[in-house]
């Protein structure tokens, strides 16, 4: 074969095979580009775009260019046998890319035409299959978080006496400690207030350790990537370090993987918490005679005088838990004051029934202020979950959807009494003879969207309900922030979740997701692929075909081997004329008994070193 025609067939075969890979990562892979470059074309798409054309241009120029020679070496071989001068004159014309038009030249004229048309086209379909589309990329994460269903934290929170095992908080530890009890007790409040606002129609966002989330953090611990300085530059990603040791961290699960600080990313992680599900209710009217019924009144004993002369109320508050006896507390309220009342029944539903972590809580508002909307008693069942939630992070923190839902038994039972106990917590640190916090927010609850002075016992339970879900989910999330510790019990676990063990610690898992550029599935994608393709395979297969025919017609022949004639050069043109003498069989003069030779047959031999057109003689 000639240099010319194992050229173009590997040129050609080369060139096909680059768009035919390119259709098969548009529809049969999810192929993304290198994260710089994506990141460049979402900065720039016009520079993207004059890029991708530019390539486009250069493999529609190759093709173009192969293409043409091939016709070439084809008018060669179809040369090489007798053939009309219009013929060659067309063929030749149509190698240099030129339109033939000929009332006596149809298929000439069309096959120009078509040729012309898929050739201009090239640019385009290259520059199809080669753009990039918008494309999710997820890269699986994991990583480890405290486990509160943990064996060895129950056993700890179980026996009092484990904790002499632990090391006890340092002076300034503890200082630490009590500094940020407040702050964490807010933020449990924080939480079951915009929790219940959110339920409400009130959207709320809770900020924790440099962290947005929106209404309640469902128990769990906000996780960030082990190298969080990228996320700075990041608007779409909480992008906020500090207290980054304080938070659990992930990692990538494929090797050498950095997310790229131009790419627009967000994460979702599959985590544990904690909840409770939360049923409010009226008590029933106390009734001696039934003993299975919660029950809660409140009786005004005497009215005190104090020495400034002012005085003030003394109440009983008698409480019974389902089949247990009754018990009674005391308060002291002024005139013009307002309390909370909580009674606990530890381990009980509503039947009287035992179930390990299950609690009642027995309410009940006293005062001018609370008697208009939480006067009536009422009983709350607290049912506490270990659940699995998925976490999606993006500039906020959301929970999107709770998983799956583990019952507390006898052997977590403990964690659920550290959360309940953080709701006690809060009604006790808050009340006051005046006002109570924890009341305060249900009466501003309620004020938002009906009239305080008319009862409504379906809203004022849904508050509750909400309410205090939030608060325990709260509860939940403090108890996993660092330092670790048991603690009313004093010891310290550890002071930052990388001391923790495994076996104090639960995997999580989730993936990154960022938006890049790549090559992927898509149903318009695969139409205007399928589009882009055709004209190429056209070209490039015609152009193979081309060659291998006028190899297979001069292989016989020493002219193989030779360089093609190339008919667009005018003085290669000439001179074949002139050696073969068709040159001066055109010249010769027209007589009546000779007419001019305008479609006389001719032919192209090669003679030693040069190519000769001579004029056929027919009989």
């Amino acid at each position: 074969m000639s240099f010319w025609t194992w050229a173009i067939i590997a040129g050609q075969s080369l060139i096909s095979m680059v768009g035919l890979t390119f259709f098969a990562l548009i529809n049969f892979t999810h192929t993304p580009m290198n994260q710089a470059l994506a990141g460049q074309g979402q900065k720039s798409p016009r520079s993207m775009a004059y890029t991708i054309t530019a390539i486009a241009t250069v493999f529609s120029a190759m093709t173009t260019f192969f293409f043409s020679r091939s016709l070439v070496l084809f008018l060669t071989s179809y040369s090489n046998r007798p053939t009309s001068l219009s013929s060659f004159l067309c063929m030749s014309s149509l190698s240099r890319g030129a339109i033939v038009f000929s009332n006596k030249q149809l298929k000439w004229t069309a096959l120009s035409i078509m040729a012309l048309i898929l050739l201009n086209s090239l640019t385009a379909s290259f520059a199809t299959i080669f753009s990039p589309t918008p494309m999710l990329i997820k890269v699986p994460i994991m990583g480890r978080d405290f486990a509160l269903d943990g064996q060895l934290f129950n056993e700890a929170l179980g026996l009092p006496n484990n904790s002499k095992a632990y090391p006890q908080l340092t002076p300034s530890q503890l200082a630490l400690n009590n500094r940020g009890a407040a702050v964490f007790q807010s933020v449990s409040l924080t939480t079951a207030y915009a929790t219940a606002s959110r339920e409400l129609g009130y959207p709320g966002v809770i900020g924790y350790l440099g962290t947005t989330l929106n209404s309640s953090t469902g128990g769990i611990m906000p996780a960030i990537p082990e190298q969080f300085d990228h996320l700075k530059s990041n608007p779409q990603i909480d992008s906020t370090s500090q207290f980054g040791d304080l938070r659990p961290h992930f990692r990538f699960a494929k090797a050498g993987f950095k997310p790229s600080r131009d790419l627009v990313s967000n994460y979702t992680t599959f985590q544990h918490g904690f909840t409770a599900d939360v049923n409010c209710e009226l008590l029933p009217e106390p009734n001696s005679n039934r003993t299975d019924q919660p029950s809660l009144v409140m009786r005004l004993e005497r009215t005190l005088i104090l020495p400034d002369n002012s005085s003030i109320d003394f109440w009983r508050t008698f409480s019974r838990c389902p089949l247990r006896p009754t018990k009674n507390s005391t308060q002291l309220l002024r005139k013009t004051g307002n309390m909370l009342v909580g009674q606990t029944c530890v381990d009980q539903d509503l039947a009287g029934a035992s179930v390990p972590g299950s609690r009642l809580l027995l309410l009940a508002g006293q005062g001018p202020r609370y008697n208009s909307f939480i006067g009536k008693p009422r009983v709350c069942q607290f049912t506490p979950f270990f659940t699995k939630v998925e976490v999606q992070y993006t500039s906020s923190v959301n929970i999107t959807r709770v998983i799956s839902k583990t019952p507390v038994n006898t052997t977590t039972s403990n964690v659920a009494k550290l959360m309940y106990g953080g709701l006690l917590d809060a009604i006790a640190l808050y009340a006051s003879d005046v006002r109570n916090k924890v009341a305060e927010d249900i009466f501003s609850l309620f004020g938002l969207v009906a009239d305080l002075s008319i009862p409504n016992d379906a809203l004022l339970n849904k508050i509750l309900e909400n309410y205090f879900r939030g608060l325990i989910e709260g509860r939940a999330t403090l108890i996993r922030t660092p330092p670790i510790s048991l603690v009313t019990q004093g010891g310290l676990i550890a002071t930052s979740l990388d001391e923790l063990t495994t076996a104090w610690t639960s995997e999580y898992h989730g993936s990154w997701v960022y938006e890049s550029l790549g090559w992927h599935p898509d149903a318009d994608k695969l139409r205007s692929s399928i589009i882009g393709l055709v004209p190429i395979l056209l070209v490039t297969f015609s152009s193979i075909v081309l060659s291998l025919f006028s190899w297979t017609c001069l292989r016989r022949s020493r002219q193989h081997t030779e360089e093609a004639f190339d008919p667009n050069n005018l003085m290669s043109l000439l001179k074949a004329g002139r050696d073969g003498s068709v040159v001066e069989k055109l010249a010769s003069p027209v007589g009546d008994s000779e007419p001019a030779q305008v479609d006389m047959k001719i032919q192209l031999q090669r003679n030693k070193s040069h190519w000769e057109l001579r004029p056929v003689i027919t009989s």
